[in-house]
């Protein structure tokens, strides 16, 4: 018994290296293409400093300060996150198309947690990278924005993050997995990425949306991609945020499952079409 717990736990520490050395790998090659993720982040940040100046001149003309100050915080925030969570169904598509994931799938190590490990190393460098930038506005805009003023929340937001980002995995990672079946995916994914963005809150608080809308789009996963993270680091009451992370959870464990159901159908597939 004992002798298998020291296997087992020297097979866990053994796979989180491989892993961990992934990240690594990502973040090395990233460092490569600073000066592109720098100009690429200049194209993310201008249309949403074009819409805080809307917002704010909207707020600004009925002197609501408090208002001024929310929605710049959340635009913030939102572009923050947008700019960092990854889109996996590009990835999955090229490596389908050309043939890739063949090699992947002969591998000791699963292939979508390599996909997943890989771009985790990337975001971290890049995000590394584009910090001071954000840092520099937050400076500009003073006491229009307003982050969480204690650790608790700064913690909080960023698990909430977390959770998004691997939902986002496996959203996206299964809607990837459809270029088994389907040899020309991309107006899915052009579609799917702007209804999310729009869906979950990206683009509009979803509060602001008219006839009530906002409150059925609360329930839906995307508004727990993007949403509810930056909800929380605007300081969402207790009851709320405890509501929040179980039905964040509950898309999670939902989403996991899809994936791992479409994952093996589309290996079972690819298998036949390859072989």
């Amino acid at each position: 018994m004992i002798a298998q717990s020291s296997a087992s736990k020297y097979n866990w520490r053994r796979t989180f290296r491989r892993y961990w050395m992934l990240c690594k790998i990502s973040f090395q090659e990233r460092m490569e293409y600073r000066w592109n993720i720098l100009m690429y982040m200049v194209v993310v940040l201008l249309p949403m400093l074009v819409t805080m100046y809307l917002w704010t001149a909207v707020f600004n003309s009925q002197s609501n300060l408090a208002a001024t100050r929310n929605i710049i915080t959340y635009y913030v925030a939102a572009g923050f996150l947008n700019w960092r969570i990854a889109d996996f169904h590009w990835i999955f598509m090229l490596n389908i198309k050309e043939g890739r994931m063949a090699n992947f799938l002969l591998r000791p190590m699963s292939y979508p947690a390599t996909q997943f490990w890989y771009e985790v190393g990337g975001r971290i460098w890049s995000t590394i990278l584009t910090l001071p930038v954000f840092g520099v506005l937050i400076l500009a805009l003073g006491d229009n924005f307003q982050a969480p003023n204690s650790p608790a929340g700064w913690l909080l937001a960023t698990l909430a993050f977390g959770f998004s980002f691997v939902l986002n995995f496996f959203l996206t990672a299964s809607l990837g997995l459809i270029t088994v079946w389907q040899n020309q995916p991309e107006p899915f994914f052009w579609l799917y990425n702007n209804v999310v963005r729009w869906l979950g809150g990206a683009m509009l608080p979803l509060a602001l949306l008219p006839w009530g809308l906002g409150n059925w789009l609360q329930w839906l996963p995307f508004a727990y991609i993007y949403s509810l993270p930056v909800r929380i680091f605007q300081g969402l009451p207790a009851s709320q945020m405890v509501q929040g992370f179980g039905v964040q959870l509950f898309w999670l464990a939902t989403a996991g499952l899809m994936f791992r159901f479409v994952w093996r159908k589309a290996v079972q597939r690819y298998e036949v079409f390859e072989g």
